[in-house]
């Protein structure tokens, strides 16, 4: 979460965090880290119970938070990074102990601690009509949750998932929020029993043509002093035998890289959700992407979404004006105005002047000094088909159609303009797409 530009005044737990952050970015050890790590987890760990109190405990708690980043942010300091970082696993991911354990006749002995992660599954999505999200029903809650023990989980893990296909605008939007959901679905992972949660419909009624949906859930599994065992990558990799591990050590076979599924593994995984998937989003294009832990898994899936938006522009295109890719060029140009950093991307017919269809591809707070985000936007355009990338080399404030608030776009002579679809096209399909 990018923080706020407002500024209140610091506090002393507010210092506090951030001579924590400074001192763990600082470190020069792995024992040092630790010593500092403990320490900062623990105050973060009391600001958010204390968030969770009520509303104005809530609000008090997300300035807090904010006085600390805006700073660090500031000042591209690494701290920033540590403190989020620290921030986001507190909310996601929590051990708790024996004596915490759930009833032991229906749950299983009070034998050792647990540790809860929570997950996200996004699917990245494209479609003509509106991109469904809301209530899963219960027959395909029921085989997400059997192919996330069958492909993902490793061995008795307790499992929660939650009966909601989330959109953006669904998800937490604060850290405070974020914490308290996170408990609830935790605490239902912990009772190996799926949550039945109710969304607030959002007033924004706007449609994309592409956009992302995300299947949220969370894991438990005992703590072990030699590392908790979550995801089957981890389990395959600690149960190797000692004459596998000779016959790697050898070069016999292959040894697939630690700490992710394997190609054949993420292939049947793949394959086994597309008909739930199917079923889940009609009439739409998807991609499923990796399972990770919550918040590396929303900023993976943002930095996906973009070059998908490309290419869910040029086939819409395709497919509602029957031009190949290549009759397309592109123009690329880069947007700012305070908070706001992001290309503008207009897709124009070649041999006219006219922008048909535009895409912005935002910046993540990492890449705001980045020199090759064009490099990768041209890569994008070309593995979309499109091969003409005229880049415009100065910095165009970021601007709204006074008349019905639609992005404007760059034309290859430098003029912001409106998207205008073709004369001869039909324009229903293009009307209440962003």
């Amino acid at each position: 979460m990018k923080p706020s530009r407002a500024k209140p005044k610091q506090t002393a737990q507010a210092l506090r965090l951030i001579e924590l952050a400074q001192a763990l970015n600082e470190s020069s050890s792995r024992l040092e880290d630790d010593f500092w790590d403990v320490r900062l987890t623990t105050e973060v760990n009391q600001l958010l119970a204390f968030g969770k109190k009520d509303a104005n405990s809530a609000q008090a708690v997300e300035n807090t938070l904010t006085t600390v980043l805006e700073p660090l942010y500031q000042d591209t300091s690494m701290a920033y990074s540590a403190l989020v970082g620290t921030i986001e696993s507190c909310i996601e991911s929590k051990t708790w102990p024996a004596s915490m354990a759930p009833d032991v006749a229906k749950h299983g002995p009070k034998d050792s601690s647990q540790d809860t992660l929570l997950i996200a599954i996004p699917i990245l999505a494209w479609s003509r009509f509106p991109i469904p999200r809301g209530g899963i029903p219960l027959p395909l809650l029921k085989e997400f949750r059997q192919l996330l023990q069958t492909h993902i989980l490793a061995s008795n893990v307790k499992l929660s998932l939650c009966n909601q296909l989330f959109s953006p605008d669904q998800l937490p939007q604060t850290y405070v929020a974020a914490a308290l959901f996170a408990d609830q679905v935790m605490q239902a992972a912990r009772l190996d029993s799926d949550l039945a949660i109710k969304i607030k419909e959002s007033s924004d009624n706007t449609r994309f043509l592409s956009d992302s949906r995300y299947l949220i859930a969370a894991i438990c599994a005992p703590k072990n002093t030699a590392g908790t065992l979550l995801f089957r990558w981890q389990e395959e990799a600690d149960g190797k035998d000692a004459a596998e591990k000779e016959a790697i050590a050898k070069e016999v076979i292959k040894q697939e890289t630690p700490g992710k599924m394997s190609p054949a593994a993420l292939s049947a995984w793949v394959e086994a959700c597309k008909k739930p998937l199917a079923a889940l989003l009609p009439a739409c294009a998807f991609e499923l992407q990796p399972v990770k832990a919550y918040h590396a898994a929303l900023l993976a899936a943002d930095r996906a979404s973009r070059p998908w938006s490309i290419n869910a522009a040029v086939a819409f295109l395709h497919t509602l004006l029957n031009h190949a890719p290549d009759a397309l060029f592109a123009v690329v140009a880069r947007f700012q105005d305070g908070d706001e950093d992001e290309y503008r991307i207009s897709l124009i017919l070649r041999g006219s002047r006219t922008v048909v269809y535009g895409v912005i591809w935002p910046l993540l707070p990492s890449e705001e000094e980045s020199g090759s985000m064009t490099t990768d936007i041209t890569a994008a355009l070309n593995a979309a088909g499109v091969s003409k990338v005229v880049l415009l080399d100065r910095i165009f404030p970021i601007e709204y159609c006074d008349d019905c608030g639609a992005a404007l776009y760059p034309d290859a002579e430098g003029e912001v303009v409106h998207i205008e679809w073709p004369e001869d096209q039909d324009q229903g399909s293009m009307r209440h797409l962003h």
